[in-house]
């Protein structure tokens, strides 16, 4: 999420190197524009897009392998999971002070998906 920010942008690169194929979250066309040019082919406007998840699950057929989230609000932990395949993988770089930040993401998704 937020795939053209300070961090965000990283990501993008770093995976696109790594030979990942990836879809930028964010908002804005000056951010899809940005992403694309470092190598997401896919941008979601979490502004315009009403069911990230679902995009989600549409461009990749069985959800993302992996989500690397930046941003440390509740709405983004508990949406999250919801964009990985059965078996994906969840990295969280922006973590909150708040100790229930991270406890949005709903316990029989991350376990009944074997999410790591």
């Amino acid at each position: 999420m937020w795939a053209g920010g300070g961090l965000g942008h990283f990501a993008v690169q770093y995976a696109r190197v790594m030979g990942m194929r990836v879809i930028a979250v964010d908002e804005g066309d000056d951010k899809a524009v940005f992403c694309k040019e470092l190598g997401a082919e896919e941008f979601i406007d979490f502004k315009k897009t009403p069911n990230i998840a679902s995009q989600v699950q549409k461009i990749t057929t069985h959800g993302a392998h992996a989500v690397i989230v930046f941003p440390a609000g509740k709405e983004t932990y508990a949406a999250a999971p919801t964009y990985l395949r059965v078996g994906g993988t969840l990295v969280a770089i922006g973590l909150a002070p708040d100790p229930t930040t991270v406890a949005g993401a709903h316990p029989m998704l991350v376990i009944g998906n074997r999410l790591t």
